[in-house]
């Protein structure tokens, strides 16, 4: 495979092999180069189902003191996701340096306070929601999730393989599942009445990578992304974006809602 040198910048190229294999080649010639996948794509997208789970109490949102953090399932909780993520303790978050993510959608319903834009969907508490903007019952349109995660160097992640038990070094975050909370789950009554969506197709790096078959629930789904497949180096974006393919309409509203969508990942490490 070809070998690319700039003399002062690590340069990254993407190559689409004939087997639809996204390939990352970093900078090589010298010791410490990589080269890796980011994404492996089958011949056709894979189709994924959700596991339903339920809302919690966590760190979000206005709480009684019994419950912050209790961790508590109840389908009238406010909060979603993952508890690591709302948990201010020592956890595998110690270890990150640096953390982004954004999300930018092709439309968002005009609202004076922003109740719908896209960033809604990063809260994890289901107050408020993104709401696709066209005529329509908003197939076609998408949200794009951005994210990137620096992992310390005296805190590098180290794997264990079948092949070796020695732990070895890494560097590499792993995409491991996504949970999305569908239509605006503020409560029933708004739920039922706004329309949400039953399968959202997904692109990894402009890719068709999957096919997010929706239940038509107010709870949580969670997606179990292939083990190992979507991966990227600490430090460095990943884009993916989810394209709403087809809905369940709302009894009163066309307009087509997200509450909440999250991107889990392996490689963080604790103390």
């Amino acid at each position: 495979m070809a070998c690319f040198i700039l003399s002062a910048f690590r340069s990254v190229y993407r190559i689409v092999t004939a087997i639809g294999i996204s390939v990352l080649l970093y900078g090589c010639g010298g010791e410490g180069s990589i080269e890796d996948t980011v994404s492996e794509t089958a011949a056709k997208p894979y189709v994924l189902q959700p596991r339903i789970d339920n809302f919690f109490y966590g760190d979000y949102g206005d709480l009684e003191e019994e419950q912050w953090c209790s961790w508590e399932q109840d389908e009238n909780a406010p909060n979603f996701g993952y508890s690591e993520w709302q948990w201010s303790g020592c956890s595998t978050w110690c270890g990150v340096a640096d953390f982004e993510q954004t999300v930018e959608a092709s439309s968002e319903l005009a609202s004076a306070d922003g109740r719908y834009c896209a960033e809604n969907v990063l809260i994890q508490n289901r107050d408020a929601a993104w709401v696709e903007g066209v005529d329509g019952s908003g197939i076609g349109e998408s949200i794009t999730y951005r994210q990137s995660c620096t992992i310390l160097d005296s805190n590098e992640w180290r794997t264990m393989s079948p092949e070796s038990s020695t732990p070895e070094y890494d560097g590499y975050l792993r995409y491991t599942e996504i949970c999305i909370v569908n239509g605006y789950a503020k409560d029933q009554k708004t739920w039922e009445e706004n329309g949400r969506i039953k399968r959202l197709i997904m692109y990894v790096e402009d890719k068709p990578y999957a096919y997010l078959e929706l239940a038509d629930t107010i709870l949580p789904q969670y997606f179990t992304l292939p083990e190992g497949d979507i991966q990227v180096l600490s430090g460095d974006m990943i884009e993916v974006r989810f394209e709403i393919d087809e809905v369940y309409p709302g009894s009163v509203y066309e307009d087509t809602c997200l509450t909440g969508l999250v991107m889990e990942f392996s490689g963080r490490h604790a103390h």
